[in-house]
């Protein structure tokens, strides 16, 4: 199984330690900086391990621009490993409303992940890919609830994946402490073509610890509930802001 198919299309990291995407946009002419370790293990015996690296400018006060960059390396459960860079993700995001006493944040996201990874060794997917999403997010205090739903579109290379896939992800972020939380989510996808490929679908428990105004660590565990997802999945992350 390819690593690069780890994240739901378009959710990739947005919220860590979530794939779910949140509805609010980088400080204006601020640098957030996102890094994080996973390792993955697929029902066919395949491993994973990813350093991913998310680089958000807030370029307005309702307009972020964002780098994804992946460095994989790929354990299939026979043959040679294989390490390398990933599929890069051009990603940004406009909040068309700011949250309020009666109504969430909402905001758009639109991203192009591109075709750079060699895909016969599991590193790249083999296939360009746009996509555009829907995001709400609403602060009930010590709960924040979001939700995305979105349509990515697979480029004509994708021989084997035409059409593209629906995909969706639901998160509550609860205040623990004044410097923890605990997040929750579930994700998933629903390919346009029924070619009999499994849908995506898992499930996520995780925390965050605030070191600083600036700065969090952030660790979690996801489980696979469809075999087009790792059936085991852990993170570790680092969040700081410039």
């Amino acid at each position: 199984m390819a690593a690069t198919s780890l994240l739901i299309p378009g959710i990739a990291l947005a919220n860590r330690p979530l794939q779910t995407e949140d509805a609010y946009t980088a400080t204006y002419r601020h640098v957030e900086l996102e890094t994080s370790w996973d390792h993955a293990s697929w029902a066919n015996g395949d491993r994973d391990d990813i350093l991913l690296v998310v680089t958000n400018y807030g370029a307005t006060k309702r307009l972020e621009f964002s780098l994804e960059t992946p460095m994989l390396v790929h354990r299939p459960d026979s043959g040679s490993k294989a390490s390398g860079f990933g599929d890069v993700n051009l990603v940004s995001k406009f909040q068309v409303l700011p949250e309020s006493a009666s109504r969430p944040a909402v905001l758009f996201k639109g991203f192009f992940k591109q075709s750079n990874a060699e895909p016969s060794n599991g590193l790249g997917a083999g296939y360009s890919q746009y996509g555009l999403a829907a995001v709400g997010s609403r602060d009930f205090g010590p709960v924040i609830l979001h939700a995305t739903f979105g349509y990515a579109l697979n480029s004509p290379n994708a021989v084997d994946r035409v059409g593209g896939v629906h995909f969706y992800g639901v998160a509550t972020d609860v205040r623990l402490t004044e410097r923890v939380r605990g997040v929750a989510e579930i994700t998933g996808g629903r390919r346009v073509e029924r070619d009999g490929l499994a849908d995506p679908l898992a499930a996520f428990i995780g925390g965050v610890l605030r070191l600083s105004e600036n700065l969090s660590l952030d660790a979690g565990l996801r489980r696979g509930l469809s075999l087009a997802t790792p059936r085991w999945q852990t993170t570790l992350g680092l969040f700081s802001a410039f």
